[in-house]
Formats: structure tokens, C-alpha cells, sequence
């Protein structure tokens, strides 16, 4: 069941996506990287309050069904971009982290994701982070 608070957001997840989009098409990395945080060597997501995390969750979850019916690809960075600022908004903690993974040896297979963390609870990208390598960290928060 979806919140009213939820249906408000649709809108705003949606355009989101597309601006996200557009912008890693269209401009380097650092450029919206600011975006995310404050670049960290610490992978750790730290704690938050179960209510917050909970919330960030349920973000989360929105953010990666609208995802699925954009009529462009809204991809791993894109929803975290759009997590990151929603959650940043709410004041909610968060760290959005990029991972590799090459499971078949050659840097042609090479595979890039990345995913954002509230706490111990998962927002974005979690599930397709198994098997991942953490290079980069960018966290919202102490």
C-alpha cells in the first residue's frame, strides 16, 4: 500500500530520474558528485535511528519502482543520486558506495555499480551489490 506522502513524491522521483540521467549522460563525474556527500575512505554507513532507516527504506523502494517504469534507463547512479538528495532533505544519514566487480578476469568485463546505505538499512542498489568490490564511498553526515 502506498502512502499519500509516497504518491506525493512520485512527481518529484520521476523528474529526479530524469535529471539525474541527463546529467551522468551529459557531464563528468565531478561535476555532480557534490551531490552525494563528501568523498570517504570509511565504507562504514554508521548507525541511525531505526525510524529514520525505516524511512529511508521506503524511499528506496519508490525510487527503484519508478525506476523500473521511466522510459529511459535510470540506472544504479542515477538512483542514488535522487536518494541522496531526498535523503539529505529529511536530514536522514546516508553513504552512497561504488563498487567493481570482475568475475570473469578481463578489464573488458569489468562491472561498476553503486548503491546507497542508511545505517544498516538498504535504499538503493543493495541486492545487485552482493559480489562487489567497494572502491568509493560518499557520505551525508558524520
Amino acid at each position: 500500500m502506498i502512502s499519500v506522502r509516497q504518491l506525493l513524491a512520485v512527481p518529484f522521483v520521476f523528474v529526479g530520474l530524469g535529471l539525474a540521467r541527463a546529467a551522468v549522460m551529459t557531464m563528468p563525474f565531478r561535476t555532480y558528485a557534490s551531490v552525494l556527500g563528501r568523498d570517504t575512505q570509511d565504507h562504514a554507513s554508521g548507525e541511525i535511528e531505526p525510524r529514520a532507516g525505516r524511512r529511508a527504506r521506503r524511499i528506496g523502494r519508490l525510487i527503484e519502482q519508478i525506476a523500473q517504469r521511466t522510459p529511459w534507463r535510470s540506472n544504479c547512479l542515477a538512483q542514488a543520486l535522487v536518494a541522496a538528495v531526498i535523503l539529505r532533505a529529511l536530514g536522514i544519514r546516508y553513504v552512497v558506495h561504488f563498487g567493481v566487480s570482475n568475475s570473469v578476469g578481463s578489464l573488458a568485463s569489468i562491472e561498476a555499480h553503486s548503491w546507497v546505505m542508511a545505517g544498516d538499512y538498504p535504499v538503493t542498489g543493495y541486492r545487485e551489490s552482493q559480489g562487489m568490490t567497494c572502491v568509493s564511498s560518499f557520505r551525508n553526515g558524520p
